[in-house]
């Protein structure tokens, strides 16, 4: 049986009192792609419901500097999937773009075609590649930045030197699996921008850490 704390997150209503729910959310669309049944898989996502929460409440921040939303790693298109829905609520136009290394993310990404749909109503942009791709972008102002791709120390630090230059002052980077036992690159960064880190120029402080999730501003 999935979990219910997850599976129930596709179902919520416009009165629960999470920010990112009070009546914004289309619950069509929601109970359209976020129920376990349409993912045809147990396990459509690694992320907790509270990060799930916190991504789509970064990614609608009314607070945040003008720009689109960028993520390196698709997955099974979950985080893909709450930034397309996010950043339409905030009525700007902002572009949402998805970097991974996968033809069209996971199979069951493809199996569900999600990766359609969320480019159809959202104007979300699956890119196939690595984050070299970052350099074709960089005429693209970004807001916020979600790094969850390979989780190698090496290769962590190597997608943030390529994420920064392109977040916008006082935009934000929200790193994945901080705290996974399982992963050292998230944790290295995490920690070290807690003692003064600066990339390209840029400072980046520690917001919040919700559940695995850290979430960092961007301060030129």
């Amino acid at each position: 049986m999935p979990d219910p704390e997850i599976c129930a997150w596709g179902v919520l209503g416009p009165d629960d009192e999470d920010g990112y729910n009070q009546g914004k959310l289309d619950r069509a669309f929601w109970n359209s792609f976020m129920q376990w049944e349409f993912f045809g898989s147990p396990s459509p996502t690694m992320m907790h419901l509270v990060e799930r929460k916190c991504l789509w409440n970064n990614a609608r921040d009314l607070s945040l500097p003008s720009g689109a939303y960028i993520e390196i790693g698709a997955g099974w298109g979950c985080s893909l999937l709450i930034a397309a829905n996010a950043s339409e609520q905030r009525g700007r136009g902002e572009q949402v773009f998805s970097i991974d290394s996968f033809p069209y993310g996971r199979e069951d990404i493809t199996r569900a075609g999600l990766t359609t749909a969320v480019a159809m109503r959202c104007g979300a942009h699956l890119i196939t590649g690595d984050r070299r791709v970052c350099d074709w972008l960089r005429a693209e102002a970004f807001r916020l930045a979600f790094i969850d791709g390979d989780h190698a120390s090496e290769q962590v630090w190597s997608d943030l030197h390529a994420i920064v230059p392109l977040v916008a002052d006082g935009g934000r980077i929200m790193l994945h699996d901080v705290w996974d036992e399982h992963t050292e690159g998230p944790i290295q960064v995490w920690l070290a921008a807690h003692d003064k880190l600066v990339v390209h120029g840029a400072r980046l402080e520690p917001v919040e850490l919700v559940h695995c999730t850290g979430v960092l501003q961007v301060l030129r």
